[in-house]
């Protein structure tokens, strides 16, 4: 059995939609971007030969995090 066919069998167990292989592979890099996980090692993860693919791909789901980012350099600041 194929890993297409095994991920099919696992989403129908779940009871989730079938999001595909490309899809699964989209989720689990954007809850690991949403989550403060260093984007290096979700290259590695994920097996771009250059950064930039996975920057290019998955940094909009920084964006969200630009407020967050300036408050936490606000309280370093303050911390000095």
């Amino acid at each position: 059995i194929n890993e297409v066919t095994q991920l099919k069998k696992h989403f129908a167990r779940a009871n989730v939609p079938n999001i595909g292989f490309h899809g699964f592979r989209h989720t689990h890099a954007s809850l690991l971007m949403n989550n403060d996980v260093n984007p290096k090692e979700i290259q590695k993860r994920l097996g771009h030969a250059d950064y930039a693919i996975t920057m290019n791909t998955y940094s909009h789901l920084a964006k969200s995090k630009e407020k967050e980012t300036a408050e936490k350099f606000g309280d370093i600041l303050k911390a000095l």
